[in-house]
């Protein structure tokens, strides 16, 4: 039994081998792939690779352009205005303002606010007499801007009164330039009630941009703001234009002191309407044509810039029917000029380093009728100020102004004024950036003569010749 056994293992053995090479034959393909195919088949699984690495990008790009609009959208509809309804408006940081405004720049709406808050200390030697409190001098909001294009624009402003905060009309005029470069200039009318232009270098100059906490008190006895105010209503011819060095205004107008007036001549109950007219030129030497409106230098100041101009203004008055039958012809000018020095602020910027502004102004009245005092009176006044600016942030002040009025006309025992002041000026912001429109002004001034009644300055009126000083601290936000 034995030797059968051992032949029936090998036979087993024999069996699966060669059942495993018949297994194995039939696994092996009929041809073994050729070198084209297995690179045919390499580029197809790179091309396949390639289109994956496609299409993943274009979805990561899908999904930043998607979050890109989902932004924009957002952005949009947080401000002011739809960009898509052509209209813009917002913060403007540059100018320091809030605006609306088309897009092609035709319609533009600016409304603002001036605010000055101040602190005033005042002491007159007539019986050691001290003074001192606080108030808001000036609040005023307006709104400006342009209408159906650049050449056509306009200006409405209210303003509290010295006390008690009721709000009256101050400016509210319409301006059309109706020619460009005819005879060297831009050619233009205004119409409505403004300030007298002739009286430039204090009056005419805005609230906003005054070197002293206020205007100087020649400005108040013979100026600008003498005589009753210097709002008129009527209407303005102008000669101007940026590169014209000459400017020119022709005004007709309803006469001195005629702002918030209707056109009735003289009434029963004592309102006066009168008429005059005015005329004023200004020549510029050299620099730009922005920084003749501006006292502190520091809106501007980019060229050293001069220029010197003088105004005339004819007024004729009647007295009311009520009272003795007299008029009053007037007879007002102005002559003055701007120098403004700038210094290298930095690579290809410039800025004011110094301002000087001069004026002298006068009167001259001649009452017709049956007028019971002297035939005429007249007053003279002259004024100078100075900026200086320590850096951007810091500028210091003086002015000194003198007041001769008529003596046959005083009121109190001298009749020549005298103001002596200094200052300085702190511009908020980084480096004074802000400039005008926020800042903290101080001065100290004396009065050796005192002063006569005078609205708004905070100087106290007195009824003799003692010296009177004046402390005054303000704090100016204009958007």
């Amino acid at each position: 039994m034995y030797q059968p056994k051992r032949r029936f293992i090998p036979a087993i053995m024999a069996g699966v081998l060669g059942f495993g090479v018949a297994v194995a034959a039939a696994a092996q393909p009929a041809t073994q792939p050729s070198q084209q195919d297995l690179q045919s088949q390499v580029q197809q699984l790179q091309s396949q690779v390639a289109q994956l690495r496609a299409d993943q990008l274009q979805r990561q790009a899908d999904e930043v352009a998607a979050t890109e609009q989902v932004l924009r959208d957002a952005d949009q509809h947080s401000q002011m205005l739809d960009s898509t309804s052509g209209m813009t408006g917002g913060w403007d940081s540059a100018n320091y303002r809030f605006f609306l405004a088309s897009e092609d720049g035709n319609f533009l709406f600016h409304p603002g606010i001036i605010s000055q808050f101040r602190y005033i200390g005042s002491w007159k030697s007539t019986h050691e007499n001290w003074e001192d409190g606080f108030e808001v001098r000036r609040l005023k909001v307006y709104a400006d801007g342009n209408i159906v294009n650049k050449d056509l624009t306009y200006k409405v402003q209210l303003q509290n009164t010295d006390q008690g905060g009721a709000m009256s009309l101050e400016y509210a005029w319409g301006q059309l330039v109706f020619a460009h470069d005819v005879l060297g200039g831009d050619w233009g009318v205004r119409a409505g009630q403004y300030k007298n232009p002739v009286y430039h270098e204090e009056e005419a100059t805005g609230d906003n941009v005054l070197l002293m906490v206020d205007r100087s008190m020649v400005d108040n006895l013979v100026g600008g703001n003498a005589l009753g105010g210097p709002y008129v209503q009527g209407v303005n011819l102008m000669y101007t234009g940026n590169a014209n060095p000459l400017h020119t205004q022709l005004l007709f107008v309803d006469g001195d002191n005629s702002g918030n007036t209707d056109f009735i001549n003289v009434t029963s109950t004592g309102a006066q309407d009168k008429f005059g007219a005015a005329f004023r030129a200004d020549y510029k030497f050299f620099g730009d044509w922005a920084d003749n409106s501006d006292a502190t230098g520091k809106n501007s100041g980019k060229k050293d810039f001069l220029a010197i101009g003088g105004g005339v203004d004819f007024s004729q008055s009647d007295t009311p029917v009520t009272e003795a039958n007299f008029g009053t012809n007037t007879l007002r000018w102005d002559v003055g000029g701007t120098y403004l020095m700038t210094q290298a602020n930095g690579e290809n910027a410039r800025s004011t380093k110094l301002i000087v502004y001069a004026a002298f102004v006068g009167d001259y009245r001649a009452f017709r009728g049956d007028f019971s005092g002297p035939s005429n009176e007249c007053d003279i006044g002259q004024l100078v100020q100075v900026g200086y600016f320590l850096c951007p942030s810091w500028e210091l002040t003086a002015r000194y102004s003198g007041a001769e009025m008529d003596p046959r006309f005083k009121t109190m025992t001298q009749s020549t004024f005298h103001e002596i002041g200094v200052g300085i000026i702190r511009y908020l912001g980084d480096n004074g950036s802000a400039g005008n429109h926020a800042k903290i002004v101080f001065d100290a001034n004396y009065l050796p003569n005192g002063s006569p009644a005078i609205t708004g300055l905070g100087y106290q009126a007195q009824d003799s010749d003692r010296a009177e000083v004046v402390f005054r601290l303000m704090f100016q936000v204009w958007i």
